[in-house]
């Protein structure tokens, strides 16, 4: 069983290019995604607020990350927003949440590698699975299988 990793220790070391923060914190003064940011408590989203947005989260670095779906790259629209800054998260904290090695490359650039994270399993989860149903079910079988015949089994 593995323990679920917070949002804040999993960007700790995290880097994220100037050029790309820029970018970030220009959307963040520029869209109304982030009108009420500074109001929206961390953990919690803009729906209380105004009733509208629920998908403008400002995460809590105190617990794991939510879900990243596949449009939180478009800055226009509500999504994932960092708990200390007017911002989205960079392409390279997104990977984090989504548990794939720094070094991993996406396709395309910041939306793209969103929409990419967003629509995958994370492959720490799929590890998980992977290794459970290895353990549960074809270790279970093999084990069955060995006192039959030469092999002839399921």
């Amino acid at each position: 069983m593995t323990t679920p990793v917070t949002a804040g220790v999993s960007l700790a070391g995290c880097s994220t290019p100037a050029e790309q923060l820029a970018v970030l914190f220009e959307a963040g003064r520029k869209y109304r995604s982030f009108k009420y940011w500074d109001k929206v408590r961390v953990g919690s989203s803009e729906s209380r607020i105004t009733g509208q947005g629920f998908n403008a989260v400002k995460f809590d670095p105190g617990k794991p990350a939510r879900t990243i779906r596949r449009n939180d790259g478009n800055l226009g629209m509500h999504g994932a927003m960092f708990w200390s800054e007017r911002r989205r998260f960079s392409l390279p904290e997104f990977k984090r949440f989504g548990s794939f090695p720094d070094e991993f490359s996406f396709a395309g650039e910041f939306e793209e590698g969103i929409r990419q994270i967003g629509n995958s399993v994370p492959p720490l989860f799929m590890r998980a699975v992977a290794g459970h149903i290895r353990r549960r079910i074809l270790d279970a079988v093999a084990q069955a299988c060995m006192p039959a015949a030469q092999g002839h089994c399921i």
